[in-house]
């Protein structure tokens, strides 16, 4: 006779190994440590500085300075390096890990009010990158940075386009041109493309000329 009897499965809790055990515990140990030294850091911090969320070891002053605060001679400011745009940065360790942190940005989640939303950025009021105090940074729209930059002179834009082959002072010329010839006879005339006359001509670019 054949038996149709199926073995039962019995689900087992799973068993934390007494080593991974003593690591939990030793990790545990190790923040609550870190934790109350961090506590005890924070009643003597400067009151124009905060400790920096993510990276509880340094923290940013109201100047834009970033400190390491583990060392046994207490705060150490840490040497700002700039990234090829010119914007001020340290590495921060996190983590065993070398992260990059921006002096501007860090400023922002220490001192200003929370980003608006995901669409604006860090503005920078008198165009010094270098100046990173809270009362020189504030929230904007992507347009009101673009006008920033118009404002402090730093667009690229007509004869300062390092590509120009016109300046400002051709433009009107051009614009005249175009009622009394083609645009490949202007084209020829400044040495760029027929293209670029009728773009002229038509105010599509060298909008900013009058």
């Amino acid at each position: 006779m054949t038996d149709w009897t199926y073995p039962i499965r019995v689900e087992h809790p799973p068993i934390t190994p007494p080593i991974a055990a003593a690591s939990l515990a030793g990790v545990a140990a190790r923040k609550a440590r870190a934790a109350a030294r961090f506590s005890a850091i924070d009643r003597w911090l400067p009151a124009n500085m905060r400790r920096l969320t993510r990276f509880p070891g340094y923290a940013i002053s109201d100047d834009g300075e970033i400190y390491s605060l583990g060392t046994a001679r207490g705060l150490r400011r840490l040497n700002r390096q700039k990234d090829r745009d010119g914007y001020c940065c340290v590495y921060l360790r996190d983590a065993g890990k070398r992260i990059r942190v921006f002096h501007h940005k860090a400023v922002a989640s220490a001192f200003l009010p929370s980003r608006p939303s995901e669409a604006h950025v860090l503005r920078h009021w008198d165009g010094n990158k270098e100046n990173n105090s809270p009362s020189n940074l504030l929230w904007g729209t992507p347009q009101q940075n673009s006008d920033d930059r118009d404002r402090h002179g730093r667009t690229q834009r007509g004869s300062r386009h390092y590509r120009a082959k016109l300046t400002e002072a051709d433009i009107p010329k051009i614009r005249a041109l175009a009622d009394q010839f083609s645009y490949a006879e202007i084209a020829r005339r400044y040495s760029v493309t027929d293209v670029t006359i009728g773009l002229i001509a038509k105010n599509k670019i060298w909008r900013h000329v009058p």
